[in-house]
C-alpha cells in the first residue's frame, strides 16, 4: 500500500510492530473519541479498551472475545480491530487515515455547517472541496504528529501513552510538517496592496530594527502584495517581510479554525552579506529574497498559516523557486520560530505575529517530522545555531537521518 500522507506514513512504519501499531490506532481513534463525546458507541469503548489490554502484553484472546461480542460496529471499530489482527489488514491503516480525519472534521462546527448546507452532496464530493481538502490535510498532519509523540519518541511507549491519556503528557508534541503542495490551491487574484499595513510595518520596523530601509518592491501581488525591507546593521543584515498579514490565515488544526493569524517574516543574515548590486543578484546571495517571496506567498495560495515551531518543506520542488535560487543554498525547509528581534504589532483588528526563518537542510526537516522541533531546537543549541539567525555555513545538526 502507498503512503500517501503523514498519518499513513506514520501508521506503515509501524507495520513490523503489532502492538505499537495497535496503540498507535487506539491514538487516533481515541482523538476522535474526545470531538464526539456525545456520540460513541459502547463497541468503541469496548475495543479500545480491549486492544490496549492486549497492546500492554495482555493475550490475545481479550480482542477475540471483545471482537466476537461487538454489536454492529462502525467502520473505525472494525479497522481498529483489523490493526490488532495477525497479519495486520492494510486495508485498516487506509480506513483509519481516510475515516478518522473526516469524522473530526465533521464534529467541528464549520463541519456540521458545511454539510447542513450541501445534503445532498456525497461525502467524496465534500472532501474534494478546496475548504475541506485544508482542514483534512490538517487533521491527518496532527494526527501523525500525535502517533509520532506518544508511541515511536523512543523511550518508555507506555508510560508516555499515560501520561498522554491522563492528559499530563510532557515535553514536545511534534508540530505536523506543512505540505503546501498537497493542498488545494485557491485561484489567483491579484493585490493593489494595504497600504495602511505596510506603511504600519515600515515604521514598527524602523522602531525596532532600525531606519533607512531598502525597500524591494513585490512585482507579483498575486493574492497578497508583500515588499521587502532590508536593513543594514553594524552586525548583521535584516530581511522583512512586508504585506504578508493583509489576509487573514487559518491554522493548519485544529480542522475548520477560522482564519484569525496575521503573520510577518523576518530572516537575520550574517554582517558579511552583500548589500548591494550586482553581487545581491547572484544566486548564491539572493536566495533569502527568493525564500522570502515565496515562503510569504505560499499560505496565502492555500489559507493555511505558518505557526510557531512549525516547519516546511521541501521548498526547492519543482517551478516553487527560479531556478538559480533552487541549486544556491542546500537548504530545503524552513523551521519557524518567533521573532525575538521583531515583536508582535497591535493594528485595529489585527495583531500582526513575526516569525524568524530558520533555514534546515533536508535531514533537519525529516528530524524534526519525526522526533519534534523542540529536539531538532536542542540539537541547534548544541552545536551553537542560533534558529534566528542564518548561518553562511553550517554542519547539519542530524547528518544522515533521513526518517
Amino acid at each position: 500500500m502507498a503512503a500517501h500522507d503523514d498519518l499513513t506514513e506514520a501508521l506503515c512504519a509501524l507495520r513490523g510492530t503489532p502492538r505499537l501499531l495497535a496503540l498507535a490506532g487506539c491514538a487516533v481513534v481515541r482523538q476522535l473519541v474526545s470531538a464526539r463525546a456525545d456520540d460513541v458507541r459502547p463497541a468503541t469503548r469496548d475495543a479500545l479498551a480491549a486492544i490496549e489490554a492486549w497492546a500492554r502484553g495482555g493475550d490475545r484472546e481479550v480482542v477475540t472475545a471483545a471482537r466476537a461480542a461487538a454489536s454492529e460496529p462502525s467502520p473505525v471499530v472494525v479497522a481498529l480491530y483489523a490493526l490488532a489482527s495477525e497479519p495486520v489488514d492494510d486495508r485498516a491503516i487506509a480506513t483509519l487515515a481516510s475515516l478518522v480525519p473526516w469524522l473530526r472534521w465533521a464534529s467541528t462546527a464549520s463541519g456540521r455547517a458545511t454539510i447542513a448546507a450541501h445534503p445532498k452532496r456525497s461525502p467524496g464530493e465534500l472532501m474534494r472541496e478546496p475548504a475541506v481538502a485544508r482542514a483534512l490535510e490538517g487533521t491527518r498532519a496532527e494526527l501523525a504528529a500525535l502517533v509520532k509523540h506518544v508511541v515511536t519518541g523512543g523511550g518508555d511507549v507506555l508510560a508516555r501513552y499515560d501520561a498522554w491519556l491522563a492528559g499530563a503528557a510532557t515535553g514536545d508534541r511534534p508540530q505536523p510538517v506543512i505540505h503546501h503542495d498537497r493542498l488545494p490551491a485557491r485561484p489567483d487574484t491579484r493585490s493593489d496592496g494595504d497600504r495602511a499595513l505596510l506603511d504600519a510595518v515600515a515604521a514598527h520596523v524602523a522602531r525596532h530594527v532600525g531606519p533607512d530601509a531598502s525597500v524591494l518592491r513585490d512585482r507579483d501581488a498575486r493574492w497578497v502584495r508583500v515588499d521587502l525591507h532590508a536593513i543594514a546593521r553594524p552586525d548583521e543584515l535584516v530581511l522583512v517581510t512586508a504585506g504578508m498579514a493583509e489576509r487573514p490565515l487559518a491554522p493548519v488544526f485544529p480542522a475548520g479554525a477560522a482564519p484569525t493569524i496575521y503573520s510577518e517574516l523576518v530572516m537575520r543574515l550574517p554582517a558579511s552579506w552583500p548589500r548591494a548590486q550586482p553581487a545581491l543578484a547572484e544566486p548564491r546571495w539572493s536566495w533569502p529574497l527568493a525564500w522570502l517571496g515565496l515562503l510569504a506567498r505560499e499560505p496565502h495560495r492555500h489559507g493555511v498559516a505558518y505557526r510557531p515551531r512549525q516547519t516546511t518543506g521541501p521548498i526547492a520542488r519543482p517551478g516553487a523557486l527560479p531556478a538559480g535560487a533552487t541549486r544556491a543554498t542546500d537548504y530545503d525547509g524552513a523551521l519557524f520560530v518567533a521573532s525575538t528581534l521583531v515583536p508582535p504589532l497591535a493594528l485595529v483588528g489585527r495583531t500582526v505575529e513575526f516569525l524568524a526563518v530558520c533555514p534546515l537542510f533536508p535531514s533537519e526537516l525529516a528530524f524534526a517530522r519525526d522526533r519534534g522541533t523542540d529536539a531538532l531546537l536542542a540539537k541547534l543549541a548544541a552545536r551553537g545555531v542560533d534558529p534566528e539567525r542564518v548561518a553562511v555555513e553550517r554542519p547539519e545538526v542530524v547528518d544522515g537521518y533521513d526518517n
